[in-house]
């Protein structure tokens, strides 16, 4: 629940329960083949070059050797759908994005403030079962893994809209402000996802030029919450004083309204030691 302008109003989850459209797919067999030179679609930088092949047949849909241009990079991917007759529908998604631009998405989605510079990777290899978005994030299974590097966070809104990377950088720094600027040489996030949950062993990571923080916990695809303690340390060849530091950041709570609580003196809480052990 948050509340805005004195009323209590309850964030929409991010994986809707509304049926998808599967059952709706060609019954009978088809193939089609389709290049667009440029595609314009709203809140996304255009596409060029979009080239992808269909194809159905009774129980399978698929959508194969699809590849574009968009924000200055290049993104390949596969999609296939089954479905048999007292199941619930099957589904298995790759994609590959390599070298988008951090500044062309910002702008096409109008968080330009939020960050300069950098490239953004992604890699996805998924699968899950569902008529509805909730109930494949829920059986959701594979590994999906999202890198920036060379950037500079700004002032501005976060596309995401809970604005954790900065928060958490001010949290480990023990600043009573979030810095106007701060530099990010990499961030990574990678989730090896089995029935929608995530067992995070420093698989999320940052580095800024000076310090790393990387985290352990979970996070959850079925019911949108993530459990994540953070630990930073300085970088070789820099000198930090420990007081600057905390010993220890926890992140729990729904991912649109997640609480930070640290321990500058490593003094952790009771429930941060159980949720570490």
């Amino acid at each position: 629940w948050k509340r805005v302008t004195g009323v209590q109003t309850c964030a929409l989850p991010i994986f809707g329960n509304t049926p998808l459209p599967l059952d709706a797919l060609p019954a009978g067999p088809a193939t089609l083949a389709l290049r667009v030179d440029r595609l314009l679609a709203p809140g996304l930088p255009p596409l060029s070059k979009l080239n992808l092949q269909l194809q159905a047949q009774p129980g399978r849909f698929r959508i194969d050797a699809l590849s574009t241009e968009l924000a200055d990079g290049t993104l390949r991917g596969s999609l296939s759908i089954g479905t048999v007759a007292g199941a619930a529908p099957r589904v298995a998604l790759q994609a590959q994005a390599d070298k988008l631009s951090m500044d062309t998405l910002l702008k096409a989605t109008g968080h330009a403030g939020f960050a300069r510079g950098g490239q953004l990777q992604l890699r996805a290899d998924l699968s899950g079962a569902g008529n509805t978005a909730q109930a494949l994030a829920a059986s959701a299974s594979g590994e999906l893994m999202l890198s920036v590097a060379d950037t500079t966070l700004g002032s501005g809104s976060s596309p995401l809209g809970a604005d954790l990377l900065r928060r958490l950088l001010q949290a480990v720094t023990l600043q009573p402000v979030a810095a106007t600027s701060s530099r990010v040489d990499c961030a990574v996030i990678r989730l090896p996802l089995k029935n929608g949950v995530a067992a995070v062993d420093r698989s999320i990571a940052l580095e800024t030029d000076q310090l790393a923080v990387s985290a352990q916990g979970e996070v959850r695809l079925d019911n949108e919450t993530l459990a994540l303690a953070f630990r930073p340390s300085a970088k070789a060849g820099v000198t930090i004083s420990p007081v600057n530091l905390a010993q220890l950041v926890v992140l729990k709570g729904p991912w649109q309204d997640p609480k930070l609580s640290l321990d500058a003196q490593g003094k952790v809480l009771k429930q941060e030691q159980d949720f570490m052990a």
